[in-house]
């Protein structure tokens, strides 16, 4: 039988997943091509130990290397186009030239980017957390405020200097505001210490309530911990404008902000198909049961949208990892002929770090300990292992 080619947009958690499982699964009897713009795999949720001043492991794959160990071609290009009445990839290599592919089964998983939702002022002085580059910039950032606070003679301007902001009330926010602060209170030592009296932390949410789909005894639990950290909460305030030193909200004039931490959402990466997919608002992509676009096209991870009876799935590894095993056990059983799998949503449960601690929430128990920043460092190595094995 002709290899069937398999094209697969976007090297995140789904595309290598996918990528690698199905040279194991179809050794001979597809052609994996994955094509991404960057040339490394960053495993995310690592992002949040590196913000704090850590220096995690297992935190990136070379693709070029992990490609040429599983079988699989990897084309480092920006894809343009996917043609889905002629199953074709169009993409852009690095050094111009445009190139296209023909598919017999594609796979959109090309990730999201962080949505600034039109904000004046959001998308030039707050900072996403995204990319290690993100990181490395909120860390410039804080030690230039530290810096000029030490400097400062008068109380107002060394408190002015030392606000810090998170805004989105969701895990990815609240986890990075106290990395953020376990991060800026590191930087003082010795004589230095006399700053950390001048410095405040917020957290500003746009719904009614922080973690929306959390149990809600997670909620309260991270309600008394922010409490505890002094941190100053604004719940049911959406920001309408953003500025160099502050930021404003439907219902509060300004909250003084000199370093800005954007986890307020997300919305897809630019992806043309043609014909298009009916997107939802912020571009996603609706999927079937089958994870399935048409009968050829599957989308897993951020850029797809599903809603499984009352739930949409949220957009995280742990979903990725549940979305890459069907999509591939799909592509094996479309390639043989056989009835598709449906794709089901089990939560194993949550971990939330905050801090040196932390909430272990295991489907309604849950557990708040000092263990949790070991246990969720045991559970990601395993994730990482589980990505590269």
């Amino acid at each position: 039988m002709k290899s069937k080619q398999v094209a697969i947009v976007g090297a995140g958690f789904v595309g290598l997943l996918v990528a690698r499982l199905l040279r194991i699964r179809l050794p001979h009897q597809v052609t994996v091509t994955l094509i991404d713009s960057k040339d490394h795999f960053l495993f995310t949720p690592r992002l949040i130990d590196l913000l704090a001043g850590e220096h995690p492991t297992s935190l990136r794959i070379d693709i070029q290397a992990f490609a040429k160990k599983y079988g699989f071609d990897f084309v480092k290009a920006e894809v343009k186009h996917v043609d889905r009445a002629t199953q074709q990839v169009s993409f852009e290599e690095t050094n111009g030239s445009l190139r296209k592919m023909t598919y017999d089964k594609v796979v959109v998983c090309c990730g999201a980017r962080p949505s600034f939702y039109d904000v004046p002022g959001a998308r030039q002085y707050a900072f996403p957390l995204k990319a290690i580059e993100h990181v490395e910039r909120i860390h410039a950032q804080a030690n230039v405020l530290l810096s000029r606070a030490r400097l400062a003679t008068k109380e107002k301007e060394k408190r002015a200097l030392l606000s810090f902001v998170a805004v989105g009330g969701g895990a990815a926010g609240i986890e990075a505001l106290f990395a953020l602060r376990q991060y800026v209170f590191g930087l003082c030592v010795g004589s230095e210490e006399e700053v950390k009296p001048y410095m405040s932390f917020a957290l500003v949410q746009a719904a009614p309530q922080i973690l929306s789909g959390f149990e809600p005894t997670v909620v309260a639990c991270s309600m008394m911990e922010l409490s505890k950290a002094g941190v100053k909460i604004f719940i049911g305030e959406p920001v309408t404008h953003v500025a160099s030193d502050y930021l404003v909200t439907g219902r509060t004039e300004r909250i003084p902000a000199q370093l800005i931490l954007w986890c307020a959402g997300l919305e897809a990466h630019d992806l043309s198909i043609d014909p298009d997919a009916h997107r939802r608002p912020s571009g996603f992509i609706p999927v079937d049961a089958y994870l399935r676009v048409d009968e050829n096209m599957f989308a897993g991870g951020d850029v797809a949208f599903y809603r499984e009876k009352n739930l949409v799935m949220p957009k995280n590894a742990q979903t990725a990892f549940l979305m890459a095993y069907n999509i591939t056990e799909n592509i094996v059983r479309s390639l043989h002929h056989q009835k598709l799998r449906p794709f089901h949503y089990v939560s194993h449960g949550n971990i939330l770090l905050l801090g040196k601690t932390g909430i272990l929430d295991l489907n309604g128990v849950c557990l708040h300990t000092r263990l949790t920043p070991w246990i969720r460092d045991l559970f990601y190595r395993f994730r990482y292992w589980q990505m590269t094995h």
